[in-house]
């Protein structure tokens, strides 16, 4: 792995100094915090970049910030706009039907909010992640199965990803809401 850096997944990221000294060994996850959790990472490896690196550089990256901040916070607001896009091919065909299905079903739930798109959702999303976590078991390289491994870290994503979505149906059931 480079040093610098080493990715978990959605759970966040380790990073290291150029020596391979643990500098974070799990900063925020962006299914928790979400565009926050880049901001962190950010403000950890500007601490690490030289000093020597160009202040319009390190200036044109706190705009940048602050201009994607400012967009957040206007996405929150206009959250009728709201869409997911469709991920990039992985490779493997049911995976992209899968994905589309999952993104329509988003898109679905955020364009017409109701209990029955988002248990929809929900069943969607259960149904994919299954099939993947099936797949990365059978093809993956890793024989690791410890909590480091790919495949753990990605099952986490997704009951971490399940768990917002059943905690939403049960709000939505306890307000009696359709």
């Amino acid at each position: 792995m480079p040093r610098g850096y080493g990715q978990l997944g959605c759970s966040g990221f380790i990073i290291s100094d150029k020596d391979g000294c643990f500098v974070s060994r799990q900063t925020s996850a962006y299914l928790d915090y979400g565009e926050g959790a880049f901001r962190q990472v950010e403000r950890i490896l500007k601490d690490l970049v030289p000093k020597s690196a160009s202040a319009k550089r390190l200036k044109r990256e706190e705009s940048k910030t602050e201009e994607d901040s400012q967009a957040s916070k206007k996405g929150k607001e206009e959250n009728l706009t709201r869409r997911v896009e469709l991920p990039p091919s992985v490779g493997v065909n049911s995976m992209d039907d899968e994905h589309k299905e999952c993104t329509d079903s988003f898109n679905k739930a955020f364009e017409s909010p109701s209990v029955g798109n988002l248990r929809d959702l929900y069943n969607i999303l259960k149904s994919h992640f299954d099939h993947e976590e099936k797949l990365m078991l059978e093809f993956s390289d890793d024989d690791s199965d410890g909590e480091f491994s790919a495949l753990y870290s990605h099952k986490m994503d997704h009951e971490r990803m399940l768990k917002i979505a059943q905690n939403e149906l049960d709000r939505l059931k306890c307000t009696g809401s359709k």
